[in-house]
């Protein structure tokens, strides 16, 4: 793509003062324009993502516009009467890049049910299942720092699709200038476009009401953050009546630039900060933190007098031993989870006799599953899925992750618990002394260039490959091959092709490589484990050195 001709085409067609001065400013930065304009955004796990700004490569009304035809053409395909559900979150430009999609879909003959204000992804999928829309639309980056923005694609069954390929064809042979489209406004009079019902949201409150006893919940002190996110409405909700709930304040507010929580991911400490203060304040039982769209959950107990923040994998491990104590017929039921998710929770899911399925890395694949078995009579079967990053379902209602329902049903576990007086950390140390330390730390370094990130994985394969002293298997996702170095015997990997290794080391030690699909980073996973913490954390510290050094001496 010849950077300067693009950048002179748009320079021509963009007739918004503006915009064409954001355009003009950077008439002589051969570096910006090669950026933004040598390259188009490119459609990873969770959809397309990336800065907001001007260019083939940024998120703004021309590429959200070209994104757009190119989905909405193939739902006219696909469908006799075609039609979408759109929602979006309280980032900078959200609501006018999903007012912008609304209007292609509009002139381009889909239905369009618009959210009026912003709601999270649990419930947008839950809105697509239930008004039998072709597909969906989420205007969002999820965890990213204020500056990023996103579009994630659903299906007709409420999930984000494993395969987006004929999109992102008809995306990149669309000039965003040809793209054509109707008023909001008209749209929304004509019919075109209507907003969705708030019947549609109590439906979604009514079922999981059905499922958990929010009366019991009256036992707990919650301090809740949206990290001024989409979430703080439907939490509200779904947790009416229920007496002591303190929401941060500073968090409560939809502010674009996340200041008091720069990035507003749950994954991160720093989120904790402020709930941290007005936690302790009230000595409240937790902390629950969801991210801007709503599809993460974050979680901190109370616990001899201070709180403990648990990672994705110790609330995943503390969901599955409280459903493998509470539920009958235990071994006819599955657990479904990404190939890179290790920790305690494949040993809970064999010592209660559940199936487990793993996956490649990203929801959608979860949620594929879940298709399957639903096509096959059998979805009554799925417990829960998760992913290490702080992503969970436990409902079939829902095809992505979603950190509303999945907040309450931990309510409801340390509910439990707590009329028992049991705290839930005691209950996963028990599960570290019954099954061992499995523990899982990841890393990631910032990388714009794909192939790099490629020539990176390739490298790492070849350094232990070169290098086979402690090592027990290579797992090549590209080609779909695991070497095993101690039979010297080959075997297919059943899953699709994906930009990732897996190195194991002996006492199932395991190192993961890959691609992220939705940001520019190399990201490395360890699952390691041993039978007490202090050796575990050695372990993990000698494979996180030897990441640096390999990366290191490219």
């Amino acid at each position: 793509m010849d950077s300067k001709f693009v950048y002179d085409h748009w320079c021509q067609n963009v007739k918004n003062s503006e915009l064409l001065s954001e355009l003009l400013n950077m008439a002589s930065d051969d570096g910006g324009i090669s950026d933004r304009f040598g390259s188009s955004l490119s459609f990873g796990t969770a959809g397309a993502r990336g800065l907001i700004g001007m260019g083939t490569n940024r998120l703004n009304i021309f590429t959200v516009r070209q994104i757009s035809y190119s989905f909405a053409s193939f739902l006219v395909e696909k469908f006799e009467n075609p039609s979408v559900v759109i929602s979006y979150d309280t980032r900078k430009s959200s609501d006018v890049f999903a007012k912008t999609s609304a209007e292609v879909f509009a002139f381009h003959g889909v239905k369009v049910h618009f959210f009026k204000n912003p709601q999270p992804i649990g419930l947008l999928s839950f809105a697509i299942r239930n008004l039998s829309a072709s597909g969906g639309v989420m205007i969002t980056a999820s965890h990213n720092p204020p500056e990023y923005n996103g579009y994630k694609i659903y299906d007709s069954n409420g999930a984000q699709p494993t395969n987006v390929d004929e999109i992102s064809t008809r995306f990149r042979s669309v000039d965003p200038f040809s793209v054509e489209f109707l008023g909001f406004e008209k749209s929304l009079k004509d019919g075109k476009i209507e907003f969705v019902s708030n019947k549609l949201v109590e439906k979604y409150v009514d079922i999981f009401k059905q499922k958990i006893n929010f009366k019991d919940l009256n036992n707990l002190d919650i301090t809740y953050s949206p990290l001024n996110g989409c979430s703080l409405d439907l939490f509200g909700c779904l947790f009416n009546g229920v007496k002591n709930i303190h929401v941060v304040e500073e968090q409560k507010l939809r502010d674009s630039s996340f200041k008091s929580c720069n990035p507003p991911d749950p994954q991160k400490l720093h989120s904790f900060d402020l709930s941290l203060k007005l936690a302790k304040g009230h000595n409240s039982d937790l902390i629950i933190l969801n991210d801007p769209d709503g599809d993460r959950l974050g979680i901190a107990l109370r616990y001899k007098n201070d709180y403990r923040i648990l990672s994705g994998i110790e609330v995943a491990a503390l969901f599955l031993d409280y459903l493998g104590k509470k539920r009958r017929d235990r071994t006819s039921y599955l657990v479904v989870k990404s190939v890179v998710t290790g920790g305690l929770v494949n040993s809970i899911a064999k010592f209660y006799g559940m199936k487990c399925i793993e996956t490649l890395p990203g929801f959608k694949y979860i949620a594929e599953c879940m298709d399957n078995l639903e096509k096959n009579g059998n979805i009554n079967s799925f417990l829960m899925g998760f992913e290490e990053s702080n992503g969970f379902l436990l409902d079939s209602n829902v095809r992505d992750k979603d950190g509303i329902s999945s907040a309450a049903f931990f309510c409801e576990m340390v509910s439990f618990y707590k009329y028992q007086n049991v705290n839930c950390v005691d209950i996963l140390e028990s599960l570290y002394e019954k099954f061992g330390y499995h523990m899982q730390k990841n890393i990631s370094f910032k990388e714009s260039n794909p192939e790099k990130i490629k020539q990176s994985i390739q490298k790492f394969k070849k350094y232990f490959f070169d290098n086979q002293r402690d090592v027990v298997s290579i797992s090549d996702y590209r080609v779909s091959e695991k070497i095993n170095f101690v039979n010297n015997e080959k075997a297919k990997i059943c899953l699709p092709k994906s930009d990732m290794l897996g190195i194991e080391f002996e006492k199932n030690n395991i190192l993961f490589v890959r691609s992220s699909g939705t940001e520019p980073l190399i990201k490395f996973y360890i699952l390691y484990n041993s039978v007490s913490k202090e050796e575990a954390c050695k372990i993990c510290e000698k494979i996180e050195s030897l990441i640096y050094k390999i990366y290191t001496s490219f």
